[in-house]
C-alpha cells in the first residue's frame, strides 16, 4: 500500500513528515527496525524503516548517509523518534530526503514499535485478502466467459463494469477494433476506427490513450485501449484495475487463438478453392459453383486476374533461411495479402486472394462497365495498393493484369495473362510497376521471339556494335541511342535529357550511324532499331 495510505490511519495521525513529501506514493510492502547502522545493504525494496536512534546517538550526521543508501537500496520511507536518543534531525538529512523525494518523517517518542508494525502489516494483510478475493471472483467470471464463448464484445463490456472506464480491444491480426457497444461521439472509438482503416497507426492511439499490451510467449495479439474515467470510479482502485485487465487479457487471448485457428482453417479450404479457380483446375462450373457458395460467392458477373509480386524478395530475403526467418517471411507475405485484400474489397466487394511464395493472386469479379471503365478503376485501386504496401512494409509490387472474361468462371485464363504480363515487364528489366496484359501490344510478340536465334541475330546487328565499341573506347553511344528512342527519335529533346549541347547530340547520333553502318533516318531501320532494343532488354534480363 502507499505510503500517504499508511498515513491516514488513525494510529498514525500524529506523524509528521519532516521532508521528502512528493514521495509518499511509494509503495510500502513491510515495516522493519533498524538495528544496525548497515542494516540498508539488508533491504529488498518497499521497506519502511523505523528506529529510536539509539543505532546513530553518537553520530546524528549518520542519518544522512543512511537517507541516501536507503533510497538508493529501494525502501519506500524512514522514520526517526526524537527526544529519546535524538534530539534533532541533520538540516544535511532533510536537505538530501528533499533532493531524494524520499519521505523522512518523525515518530512520536511515546509509541512502542508495535504500535507502528502491527496496524501497516494488518492493513497490508488485509488489503492483500481483499485482493486475492476479488480476483478470485474477477477470475470466476472471465473464465465463465471464456467457457460460454462470449464475444469479445461481452467481453468488454464485463471489464467496463470492473474498471468503470470505457475499453476498446484493437487486434493486430485482423487489424480490427472491437468494442462493447457502438458510440459515434466516443473519440477512443473514432481513432481505433481510424486505425483499423489505416487512416493512422497504432503508435497514434498508444502515444494519446492508456494501454494495456496482449501478448503472450513473445506473440503479439493487440492492445486495449482506455478512455475517460467514468464518475462512478472509486480512487485506490488501480491495483484491483490492473486485476481486472490481467484476467480480461487471458480470455481475449484464448478468444482470438480461437478465431485465429478458425481462419486458418477456413483460409487453407478457401485458398484451396481460389487456387483451382484460377488454375482450372475443377471438371464442371457446378462445382466450382457448389464450391463458391460454401464461402458465399456467387460469381454471376464476370472478372479478371491480378498477381502481385514483391520485388526482389526471392534474391535477397531467402538467403541463409532458417526456420525463424521464414516464419518472418509468412507473416510479411501475410500482412501484404491483408492490406491488399482490405483495399481491393472496398471497390470490388466480390474478390478471392490467396498467397503463395512471394506472390498474391486476386480474381476480381465486377460487372462489366467496359474495358477503359474497368482498367481506369483497377488501375487506381491497385496503385493504393502499391503505394500503401510501401508506406506500411517497406516493399515495393510488380502487379500484372490478365484481361476481363465475361465468363467468371474462365478467369483461369486471365490469371495466366497477368502472370505473363509480370514475366515480360520482369524481361524488360521494369519493377515496382503495374502491367496490364492488354495494353502490351507487340511486347508479347516479341516476348516470344525473345529466346529465337533470329532474336539473337538482329541484337548482335543492331545492338553488340555498340555496345563493344563503348567498351573498347570508354563511350556512351548504347545509352544515348536508348534516349534517342524513348524520346521518339527527337535528337533536341534527347539532348534535353542527357544534358548535353544539341550539338554534341548530333555528333554523337553520326557516329551512332557510323559504327553500325545504318541510315537510322530510314523507317524500316527505326523500326529494326526500336525491336532489337526490346528484345535486347529481355534478353539481357534472361541472363
Amino acid at each position: 500500500m502507499l505510503l500517504r495510505e499508511i498515513l491516514r490511519i488513525p494510529a498514525f495521525e500524529r506523524f509528521q513528515v519532516v521532508a521528502g513529501r512528493r514521495g509518499l506514493d511509494r509503495d510500502v510492502s513491510t515495516v522493519s527496525v533498524m538495528d544496525a547502522p548497515d542494516i540498508y545493504e539488508w533491504m529488498r525494496g518497499g521497506e519502511f524503516l523505523i528506529t529510536s536512534g539509539y543505532v546513530m546517538k553518537d553520530n546524528p550526521e549518520y542519518i544522512t548517509k543512511m537517507v541516501e543508501k536507503l533510497d538508493e537500496w529501494g525502501a519506500s520511507a524512514f522514520g526517526i523518534k526524537l527526544g529519546r536518543f535524538i534530539d534533532q534531525i541533520p538540516p544535511s538529512a532533510v536537505e538530501a530526503a528533499e533532493r531524494l523525494n524520499f519521505p523522512l518523517l518523525i515518530i512520536p517518542v511515546e509509541l512502542a514499535f508495535t504500535e507502528v508494525i502491527n496496524p501497516v502489516l494488518q492493513e497490508v494483510v488485509n488489503r492483500k485478502s481483499r485482493e486475492m478475493i476479488y480476483s478470485e471472483n474477477v477470475h470466476r467470471e472471465f473464465i465463465r466467459m471464456a467457457i460460454e464463448e462470449r464475444s469479445i464484445a461481452e467481453i468488454l463490456q464485463m471489464l467496463e463494469q470492473y474498471i468503470s472506464r470505457s475499453a476498446v480491444y484493437f487486434d493486430v491480426n485482423f487489424h480490427r477494433a472491437y468494442f462493447s457497444e457502438e458510440n459515434p461521439d466516443d473519440s477512443l472509438q473514432a481513432d481505433a476506427l481510424a486505425v483499423a482503416r489505416r487512416e493512422q497507426s497504432v503508435e497514434t492511439l498508444i502515444a494519446k490513450y492508456p494501454s494495456y499490451q496482449i501478448k503472450t510467449s513473445g506473440e503479439q495479439y493487440g492492445y486495449l485501449f482506455f478512455g475517460e474515467k467514468r464518475g462512478d470510479s472509486e480512487t485506490g482502485m488501480e491495483n484491483y484495475h490492473q486485476i481486472t485487465m490481467e484476467q480480461a487479457s487471458v480470455v481475449l487471448i484464448i478468444k482470438v487463438q480461437k478465431l485465429l485457428a478458425e481462419r486458418r482453417i477456413e483460409g487453407d479450404y478457401r485458398e484451396l478453392f481460389v487456387e483451382d479457380l484460377l488454375k482450372a483446375n475443377f471438371r464442371t462450373r457446378e462445382e466450382i459453383a457448389n464450391r463458391a457458395r460454401i464461402y458465399g460467392w456467387n460469381f454471376t458477373d464476370g472478372g479478371y486476374a491480378v498477381i502481385l509480386s514483391v520485388d526482389d524478395m526471392k534474391a535477397h530475403y531467402t538467403e541463409s533461411l532458417d526456420r525463424e526467418r521464414g516464419k518472418s517471411l509468412a507473416d510479411m507475405m501475410e500482412k501484404i495479402t491483408q492490406i491488399s485484400a482490405d483495399i481491393v474489397k472496398k471497390t470490388f466487394p466480390l474478390s478471392v486472394y490467396r498467397w503463395a511464395s512471394d506472390r498474391v493472386m486476386l480474381a476480381v469479379s465486377t460487372p462489366d462497365s467496359g474495358r477503359s471503365t474497368i482498367a481506369a478503376q483497377c488501375r487506381a485501386v491497385f496503385e493504393q495498393v502499391r503505394q500503401t504496401v510501401r508506406q506500411a512494409m517497406g516493399q515495393t509490387l510488380t502487379i500484372g493484369v490478365g484481361t476481363y472474361k465475361k465468363d467468371f468462371y474462365e478467369v483461369s485464363e486471365s490469371y495466366r495473362e497477368a502472370s505473363k504480363a509480370i514475366g515480360i515487364a520482369l524481361e524488360q528489366g521494369k519493377h515496382d510497376c503495374i502491367t496490364f496484359y492488354d495494353e502490351l501490344g507487340i511486347i508479347k510478340l516479341l516476348s516470344r521471339m525473345s529466346k529465337s536465334e533470329e532474336a539473337r541475330e538482329l541484337c548482335a546487328e543492331y545492338i553488340q556494335k555498340l555496345r563493344a565499341y563503348d567498351e573498347a573506347h570508354g563511350t556512351n553511344l548504347l545509352q544515348t541511342l536508348q534516349t534517342v528512342v524513348s524520346c521518339e527519335w527527337n535528337l533536341k529533346k534527347a539532348s534535353e535529357q542527357l544534358y548535353i549541347h544539341y550539338n554534341s547530340m548530333k555528333y554523337r547520333y553520326r557516329r551512332i550511324c557510323q559504327v553500325l553502318d545504318k541510315r537510322l533516318d530510314d523507317a524500316d531501320e527505326k523500326l529494326n532499331m526500336e525491336i532489337a532494343l526490346k528484345l535486347d532488354a529481355m534478353r539481357s534480363s534472361r541472363l
